[in-house]
């Protein structure tokens, strides 16, 4: 009896596993069919977050980043990170009217899948005629440049560290986005079969506009904004007289910004190549530029707003510095470089003037409280007590230190303003 209960259990168990794998070839996983899927995708970019003083992906006047897409195409890649010279895939797909959004745009993707007889896998093809095609197991992801890595414009090494110097470059500083997912030949099919389906961006990128000032923060507290002001500090720094011969076209000025930037950034995988590598970027292409009445209006809970002004150097308006960081280094080392030069005659400066280090004078200054949190427009305000400056007077003495044959300034008395 007992060996008769085991056949039967045995039998029930067959036809079982038989149902089962009946059903799962007839369900879910059921192989996708050869044939040409398309359909309109918008681009769907996360906002900026913080409260920060983006039109299109930046809103350059009031400093965040928007949730509009701000290109018009985009690419699609074989998800690994070859060059592609070893082998790696792109597509550039131009932004297109989506015909299920009034008003809005996407892209138009086109996708044949083929079937196993012709090898497999599947083709995806632009508007132009072009073609990319993968195999059965290569997935694709989206992003906003062509290459597998973005790179910056690495010019020179940095005169106090030795680190990378990159100089800011409108087509290489642009906002970086990257899909959230990466897609599978299944995974595109399901997409272009939904309704209204978009393609989730993330954006991979910070940006910054710099305002840094020499000001008094005695006679004119902090709110230095005339050259007769300012001379008028030097004259009292002098003993009475003199302040003419060190008014604001005397001196010039460069910056450096840094070490948490990187020379390049691995789109696929999200991350830089090389994790201890640092990196500054150098102001107006690491040339002494002279200085500048820089301002800066802060919000105040209690009396509406406070300005703030002296000379020194500040970004362009609408001018952003917009690159990857490295996130692997300490938020804490992260600072401003500052190198000041006198010009005895502005009116008669060189080329060799510009762009030597000789003679110039350096301090640092670390920007305190800075968060490397990417998808953000920092604001960094800096005021430094134009005292600071009577190094360059005939007959001062200096407490300076030399490090690769240029002069440190030791500073006291500065303020950080703001830091988004």
């Amino acid at each position: 009896m007992g060996k008769i209960r085991n056949l039967l259990f045995m039998l029930l168990g067959i036809v079982v596993w038989y149902a089962c794998t009946d059903d799962n070839e007839q369900g879910g996983s059921k192989p996708i069919a050869a044939g040409t899927y398309s359909s309109d995708l918008l681009l769907a970019t996360e906002q900026g977050g913080g409260s920060q003083v983006s039109t299109r992906g930046l809103n350059k006047v009031d400093g965040y980043f928007t949730s509009d897409y701000p290109y018009d195409y985009i690419y699609i890649h074989s998800a690994d990170d070859d060059t592609e010279s070893e082998g790696h895939k792109f597509l550039r797909i131009p932004l297109q009217d989506v015909v299920f959004c009034d008003g809005c745009q996407g892209i138009h993707l086109e996708m044949e899948v083929h079937d196993e007889a012709s090898g497999g896998g599947y083709t995806i093809t632009n508007k132009a005629g072009e073609s990319i095609t993968l195999a059965e197991d290569e997935s694709v992801y989206f992003s906003t440049i062509s290459s597998s890595y973005w790179q910056a414009k690495v010019e020179s090494a940095s005169p106090v560290t030795g680190s990378d110097v990159f100089i800011q470059d409108n087509d290489v500083n642009a906002e970086l986005l990257r899909s959230v997912n990466t897609y599978t030949k299944e995974d595109l099919v399901a997409l272009l079969s939904e309704a209204e389906p978009e393609i989730p961006m993330g954006r991979h990128c910070t940006a910054f506009r710099v305002y840094f000032m020499f000001t008094d923060f005695d006679m004119f507290g902090g709110n230095l904004t005339t050259v007769a002001g300012w001379n008028s500090v030097w004259n009292s720094m002098l003993g009475g007289s003199g302040g003419d011969a060190y008014s604001p076209e005397h001196f010039y000025i460069k910056l450096y910004l840094g070490p948490n930037f990187t020379s390049e950034y691995n789109v696929y995988r999200d991350d830089v190549t090389d994790v201890d590598a640092k990196g500054f970027y150098v102001t107006n292409e690491q040339q002494y530029a002279p200085f500048e009445l820089s301002t800066f209006t802060a919000e105040s809970g209690t009396s509406g707003s406070v300005a703030y002004g002296g000379y020194g150097y500040l970004t362009d308006y609408s001018n952003y510095l917009i690159a990857p960081l490295n996130t692997h280094l300490s938020a804490d080392d992260f600072s401003l470089y500052v190198f000041v030069k006198y010009a005895e005659d502005p009116n008669q400066v060189s080329e060799d003037f510009l762009t030597s280090d000789e003679g110039a004078k350096w301090f640092q200054l670390q920007v305190p409280s800075m968060t490397l949190q990417t998808n953000r427009v920092h604001f960094i305000v800096l005021q430094v007590d134009m005292k600071n400056l009577d190094v360059f007077a005939q007959g001062q003495t200096t407490d300076t230190r030399a490090i690769t044959g240029l002069e440190e300034i030791k500073v006291e008395n500065y303020k950080v303003l703001n830091i988004e």
